[in-house]
Formats: C-alpha cells, structure tokens, sequence
C-alpha cells in the first residue's frame, strides 16, 4: 500500500462504480481491499496512479460516522 498518497472519501454505490470504470479500462489498480474488517473504521479502499505517478486513494466507510474516527 502506498505511504504517500492522495485520498477522495465517497459513498460505497460510487465506489464500486469508480471501481467499476476504471478496471473496464483495464487501467492498473494498485490494490482492492476492505481494512479494519469488523472493526470501527472499517472500509474499502483501492489505489491508482495519475498521469503525474501520484498515487490516488479512493475510499468508502462502511459507516460514514467513523470516518474521522481513530
């Protein structure tokens, strides 16, 4: 996983449709994964390179209020 990286928060229908999108365009997605499973915080989470090489997260809480949580 990325250390340094840009992050975008969304809701998970617009996730799985970001997803969805961007492995059509058979473009590489770093990692697809769901962290803190059945934890407080937990979420899914994938990364991708920008045309820059920075690396973009693209992550939904499967609780919104836990999203500023530690």
């Amino acid at each position: 996983m990325p250390s340094f990286h840009f992050g975008i928060i969304i809701d998970v229908k617009t996730w799985g449709e970001t997803y969805a999108k961007l492995n059509e365009q058979s473009l590489e997605l770093v990692t697809q994964a769901t962290f803190l499973k059945d934890k407080p915080g937990e979420h899914l989470s994938f990364f991708i390179k920008d045309p820059n090489d920075y690396m973009l997260e693209f992550k939904s809480f499967k609780e919104p209020k836990d999203m500023f949580n530690k």
